[in-house]
């Protein structure tokens, strides 16, 4: 398992839209509770091979 940051929940969707164009599956998680009520806050990638999915994260820094 990676961990990785995006700035903002912005960012996070931006990468999501990346990885439906590539066709990898992947689950949002979404807040259910105030003060967030359904915010993106996390994506999560289905195990696939480390080469398809690197071009799209690459950018993005490991958490800390």
């Amino acid at each position: 398992a990676v961990a990785l940051t995006c700035r903002d929940e912005a960012e996070l969707h931006a990468l999501a839209i990346r990885l439906d164009a590539a066709g990898l599956r992947h689950h949002l998680v979404r807040e259910p509770d105030a003060p967030y009520n359904g915010q993106l806050m996390a994506l999560g990638v289905v195990p696939t091979q480390k080469s398809r999915v690197r071009r799209l994260v690459s950018s993005l820094p490991l958490l800390k």
